[in-house]
């Protein structure tokens, strides 16, 4: 897809390959990898309102969901899952063969340079904040907020960063 590169107005076809966690570019019908570097940070995909960004602390991408002092960054994983042999009698595949399998996104928060993974639950999240503690158990019962939902997590992530 079309997407602005960093700080710039500069386009370029990119993709993002989450199997491998890694931004690739075409120029000249040739696919190159961006080298990992803070000096290009950000990449702004036209079509999805979510930037990509650079994270030097894991050395890897994340789609930033919520900017701000608190940040919210979602982790797309996807592994390669080998099958022994087809499960369809009639299938023109009778070997094994290779699947790409998208795994359940992992969530972090970041804040001051340090990079905290969201836990699964409510409790273990308002631990992490012991000096917003009954500020952050009143927002999530009035709201009722799930930590497993990623809407939920967005709204928590925004009061936060009031």
């Amino acid at each position: 897809m079309s997407a602005i590169i960093g700080n710039t107005n500069e386009k370029a076809p990119i993709r993002y390959d989450a199997h491998l966690d890694r931004i690739e570019i075409l120029f000249d019908d040739k696919v190159y990898e961006v080298p990992r570097n803070e000096d290009i940070p950000v990449f702004k995909f036209e079509m999805i309102n979510t930037p990509i960004v650079y994270v030097k602390e894991t050395n890897g991408y994340y789609f930033r969901l919520v900017d701000g002092k608190n940040q919210l960054l979602k982790k797309e994983k996807i592994k390669l899952k080998e099958i022994k042999s087809s499960i369809e009698p009639n299938s023109l595949i009778k070997e094994g063969y290779i699947k790409f399998e998208k795994q359940n996104p992992l969530y972090f928060i970041k804040a001051d340079e340090k990079l905290l993974q969201v836990p699964k639950n409510a409790k273990d999240f308002v631990s992490m904040y012991p000096d917003r503690r009954a500020e952050l158990e009143r927002f999530i019962k009035e709201n009722n907020i799930k930590i497993k939902q990623e809407e939920s997590l967005i709204k928590l992530v925004q009061f936060m960063n009031r």
